[in-house]
């Protein structure tokens, strides 16, 4: 895990694009992962995790991560749209997605998809106190900022606790 590396990256109908990438540390500083068989902490390699710009674009924005021997991504820029990188699943067709990744811009995705809230948006909005003001009795750093619950299915597919962890 060097602190920079360059990335040659073949892209879908233009020219390979080079990627000046730094790492990231301290990315999953205050993560936790509780395991629901168990309810204890699980014990996570969160992988390596870059992010840098495109050689001769300076609006790009690149985020690389490097999981379980594997390898994903974003490249975002005006000039390149959003440009996702990511392991094919293995297909059972010979070896097509056992080493086999994909570069695809997220619109040609997006645009296929239909998307509707299903939740009602009928509640009252907050007030700029409660927004701005602390809690009484609670400190400003003990919420949880994120939370994410995973079902089954993708444990099972993921194959570890690890993987699904970096696969969220």
């Amino acid at each position: 895990a060097p602190e920079s590396i360059q990335l040659n990256l073949p892209t879908p109908g233009r020219t390979d694009i080079q990627l000046d990438l730094v790492k990231i540390e301290n990315l999953y500083q205050g993560v936790n992962v509780i395991e629901a068989s168990t309810g204890l902490p699980a014990d996570v390699d969160m992988g390596v995790h870059y992010r840098g710009t495109v050689v001769n674009d300076p609006s790009a924005l690149v985020a690389i991560s490097f999981n379980d021997g594997e390898m994903s991504g974003l490249i975002t820029s005006p000039s390149l749209g959003n440009l996702v990188l990511g392991k094919l699943p293995a297909s059972g067709r010979g070896n097509l997605g056992s080493d086999t990744y994909i570069v695809y811009e997220d619109d040609d995705i997006w645009a296929r998809e239909s998307f509707e809230c299903g939740t009602p948006d009928t509640g009252a909005g907050y007030t700029r106190e409660q927004l701005t003001e602390p809690v009484q009795g609670r400190s400003a750093d003990d919420c949880v900022r994120i939370y994410f619950e995973v079902d089954h299915d993708i444990f099972l597919n993921k194959g570890s606790t690890s993987a699904t962890v970096n696969y969220v």
